[in-house]
């Protein structure tokens, strides 16, 4: 049975005034949400506010539509079923702070530059694989795709209220987008397990350099409460400098570490088998459906992570083995021309294109093969470094043909120059369908194309187009 959530612990959790009529009986939500238009039957509506809503405005659509009662912050509710507070954003993660702690389960939280989705894919998947040994079987509640910020971290916690079983482990996802955002998810999470993942640079648009940066990201670990877990990349230097002076149970993945991978097996575009080494995994084999170097890292990472949650080496095999390609997260698929397309569109920065273009690379048995590259964007003054940087790494690691998209695909052209590899054929578009164009006639007889970019440059379009018959 749901365990749903009282009128009384609502009120006490929110910091919030009843204005509505005295209920006859106990009241208990089904559940909270902050829309209006997919608010459930008894659910608590929490109105917030945005940039461009103000979801104050859809308290009575929610009501309408068959929500119990509301969250405000805005007065004159008296007489509806409402709890007034002086900050509804505020409200919902206070919420969910209370809910947390009035629950069981273990929380996983994971922050980082790169990775952080796919990671948190395959955490998700090993505990469920070790919640499957029980009896009944124990749900895990996860992150809903990127729901990370201090709107939906709330959220993803606030789900328990639904589960019709306890869940035995929770794996949230956390991101940011200025100092201090880290600080706040991981107060509301309190999680026994921390875990930071690949760092570089990211969003910097938002933040003042690097380090500042890493610093925002190792406010996970600093916010955390003695007695629980930090997992961490040995090899990350910034970030153990960050985090110096921190008294923690400490977890240390990748070379050096207490937990790596001893070998990886690349298997072309149908993934890899990887062979850990260390604490609890030592000389464990696992095929793992997704190809790449860097996906083989997130592997270890979420491996790592869930150890320090509990799981032995039937979950972690069992688990990564159960890992799918996520769309638009370097996913393969073969098009009606008899061509692949390696579908990375759903973002873009330095480390990640970085890693995609390497795979590329190493698909010794494919040509042609090449890539629609768009705009990577939030990087604030360096990006036209970066930029240039990637031009001339596609150039030096010999792919055949780059369609280039964006205002700053001038900065890839320019590296791409600058390598002594003058094997890379390169041209500039205005969109992405203008690109699909040109790379239609690199790929009569087969080949690879991957396409990747920021997700304001929307070359998802791209792929629909490549894939389409």
């Amino acid at each position: 049975m749901a365990t749903g959530l009282r009128l009384s612990d609502a009120l006490l959790y929110a910091h919030g005034q009843w204005v509505g009529p005295e209920p006859k009986e106990e009241v208990v939500f089904s559940g909270v949400s902050s829309d209006s238009r997919t608010i459930g039957p008894g659910e608590l509506f929490v109105a917030i506010k945005g940039k461009n809503f103000d979801g104050n405005d859809y308290v009575e659509a929610a009501l309408a539509a068959g929500a119990g009662a509301a969250i405000s912050d805005r007065p004159g509710w008296a007489g509806r079923p409402v709890i007034e507070v002086k900050n509804g954003l505020k409200a919902l993660g206070d919420l969910a702070r209370g809910v947390r702690r009035s629950h069981g389960f273990k929380v996983l939280a994971l922050t980082g530059s790169v990775g952080k989705t796919t990671v948190k894919e395959m955490a998700k998947h090993i505990l469920q694989a070790r919640g499957r040994s029980f009896q009944p079987e124990r749900p895990v509640l996860a992150t809903q795709g990127n729901l990370n910020n201090e709107v939906g971290l709330p959220l993803s916690i606030l789900e328990v209220l639904k589960s019709p079983r306890a869940p035995m482990d929770a794996v949230l996802e956390m991101g940011a987008s200025a100092p201090g955002d880290i600080d706040l998810l991981t107060d509301i999470a309190r999680p026994d397990v921390g875990l930071i993942t690949a760092l570089g640079p990211a969003h910097l648009e938002f933040f003042k350099d690097y380090p500042s940066l890493v610093k925002t990201k190792a406010e996970l670990i600093w916010r955390m409460y003695p007695g629980s877990t930090a997992v961490i990349n040995k090899a990350d230097q910034d970030l153990r400098a960050a985090l110096e002076g921190r008294d923690m149970n400490w977890l240390y993945y990748g070379p050096g570490g207490q937990i790596f991978l001893r070998k990886i097996q690349p298997q072309g575009l149908t993934g890899q088998r990887l062979t850990f080494g260390g604490f609890m995994v030592d000389n464990l084999e696992v095929d793992l459906n997704l190809p790449g170097e860097h996906n083989a890292f997130n592997a270890l990472a979420a491996a790592a992570a869930a150890v320090a949650m509990g799981c032995g080496k039937r979950d972690v095999r069992q688990g990564l083995s159960e890992v799918k390609p996520l769309a638009g997260r370097l996913c393969p698929v073969q098009a009606p021309g008899g061509y692949f397309v390696l579908d990375d569109s759903y973002n873009a920065n330095p480390a990640s294109v970085r890693s995609s273009l390497r795979l590329l690379a190493e698909l010794v048995e494919i040509r042609p093969k090449g890539a629609i590259l768009g705009d990577m964007l939030e990087l604030g003054e360096v990006g036209p470094e970066l930029h240039q940087e990637i031009g001339r790494l596609a150039a030096d690691l010999g792919l055949d043909f780059l369609a280039l998209v964006g205002d700053l695909a001038k900065n890839y052209q320019i590296g791409i120059r600058s390598s002594s590899n003058k094997r890379l054929r390169e041209e500039i578009f205005s969109s992405p369908e203008e690109a699909v164009a040109w790379v239609r006639t690199w790929l009569e007889e087969g080949g690879v194309v991957m396409v990747k970019g920021s997700r304001a440059g929307g070359l998802e379009r791209a792929v629909q187009a490549l894939t389409q018959d």
